[in-house]
């Protein structure tokens, strides 16, 4: 320390501490000039130009102390809507996010989303509150938790919803009408009345929706089915647990179009496991179907892929009546890569084409044959002709040889719905001719295309045998 002082001592005194503050005298001279000549810039806010998203937070009746000192609003345990609908309406037509803190929010009326608006909480919660704290929504009356309606860009996410069915409700945990770009993700919809998640039409005279995501969540115990789309243009029904539910696991109705049923584990439903109405360009891949009442997946409409789904137990409602795959109307289309197998031996046919299949495609699936009670693959004779082919499905193809009953000369013999190899050997056959072209032979073996023909002309009727491939 004394040497440091005596250090000091010597600078003060030498010819150079004077030039030392001088410099600093000048320097702050100069500094207290720039600023006081020199105004301070300022930024003008620019109309119209938002810095940041708007946020408004709502704590519950329930939520913590630090939690509710930090929120906007803070709900009484009644009638929750009302500060939650107040925080949406105060983002004004700019839109923003509304947090839902963790509690229990008791609901009596229908909360409106607004458009770009996004609905947050911060997880699954319990509905009792001891299991874990989460948001959660709570109907305290028959009435739809949450509406989107007439809007665009709306999110709801991390959120539960309990729609009391004890108690008679028939509403639904969220509903959507003629709305644009919708996402419903990361939400707990659990035992509603009504459909879990639905977008209808909500009269004759109004608009299509347009583009739903429906990623990621867990609709468990509805009281119809657990998703519900009609009247929608552009859909994604994805990655989504849907369990217990009362009607059809998820269903895609009337006016449907371009979208997909990817990925999602669909059980116990009490119907369909997945259900498509009279809807066009629809893909159903790799969910997991189990448990259903009726089919597994029952197919209306046409240009539907059905691909690498799981279908274990169809038919639980009523033994040897509904199948695995039922395609009641559909084309073109292709159903293939599926497995179709049921441990409890109820599910008639792996997969079955009615009448009303035409132009679709059925390979590749495998079918447990031995777990059905009809058989791998049914169908109803008008299917034949109709341009519908099936192939190599483990369970079904080769089907084998059987003898051709041989009508009156010239005879045509029309293949069914999969390849075949027809064999003609005896009698006296002057030709055999396919598509017109006379092979000129009259014994041996013809290969077959579905509904393709051949015709023999003999006579004296030869011995015919086919062998499905």
């Amino acid at each position: 320390m004394r040497a440091l002082i005596e250090t000091l001592r010597r600078f003060l005194m030498s010819k150079y501490s004077l030039v030392f503050i001088v410099l600093l005298l000048v320097f702050t001279l100069t500094a207290c000039v720039r600023t006081a000549e020199t105004p301070i810039p300022t930024v003008t806010p620019i109309a119209g130009v938002i810095t940041r998203a708007a946020t408004k937070v709502v704590a519950a009746s329930n939520s913590l102390d630090t939690s509710k000192a930090q929120a906007d609003y803070v709900c009484d345990g009644t009638n929750d809507e009302v500060e939650i609908q107040a925080a949406i309406d105060a983002l004004g037509g700019v839109g923003g996010r509304v947090l839902l803190l963790e509690g229990k929010y008791n609901i009596a009326n229908t909360i409106v989303l607004r458009s770009s608006v996004s609905l947050e909480g911060i997880g699954w919660g319990a509905v009792e509150e001891k299991l874990g704290w989460g948001t959660v929504l709570t109907l305290g009356a028959d009435v739809d938790a949450i509406l989107i309606s007439d809007a665009f860009y709306c999110t709801i996410s991390n959120l539960m919803i309990d729609g009391q069915k004890g108690r008679g409700y028939t509403s639904c945990g969220i509903k959507i009408q003629h709305s644009f770009r919708t996402k419903i993700e990361r939400c707990f919809i659990y035992n509603c009345g009504g459909n879990g998640i639905s977008q209808t039409k909500p009269d004759l005279n109004s608009n299509y929706s347009f583009v739903l995501w429906i990623l990621n969540n867990f609709i468990h115990g509805s009281g119809s089915s657990g998703v519900f789309v009609s009247y929608l243009e552009g859909f994604f029904i994805d990655n989504n647990d849907v369990e217990a539910s009362g009607s059809n696991g998820i269903v895609v109705d009337s006016a449907c179009g371009y979208g997909s049923v990817k990925g999602n584990l669909i059980n116990d439903s009490r119907e369909n496991g997945i259900f498509t109405g009279v809807s066009n360009r629809v893909q159903l891949i790799g969910n997991t179907i189990l448990v259903s009442g009726y089919h597994g997946i029952c197919l209306y409409g046409g240009y539907q892929i059905v691909k690498d789904n799981i279908v274990n137990g169809a038919s639980m409602a009523e033994s040897n009546t509904y199948d695995g795959i039922h395609i009641y109307i559909a084309g073109p289309g292709s159903i293939s890569g599926n497995l179709i197998q049921d441990e409890d031996s109820k599910t008639r046919y792996g997969i079955y084409l009615t009448s009303h299949t035409a132009s679709t495609l059925v390979y590749g699936n495998a079918i447990t044959v031995s777990q059905m009670q009809s058989g791998a693959l049914g169908f109803d004779n008008e299917a034949l002709g109709q341009n519908n082919r099936v192939m190599d499905n483990i369970g079904y193809n080769p089907v084998g040889i059987s003898r051709i009953t041989v009508d009156t000369s010239p005879f045509t013999y029309t293949a069914g719905l999969s390849p075949e190899t027809v064999y003609v050997s005896g009698g006296t056959v002057t030709s055999i001719t396919k598509g017109g072209n006379d092979f000129g032979l009259v014994s041996g073996a013809f290969d077959l295309e579905p509904n393709e023909s051949m015709v023999v002309t003999y006579a004296r009727a030869p011995t015919m045998y086919k062998d499905i491939h």
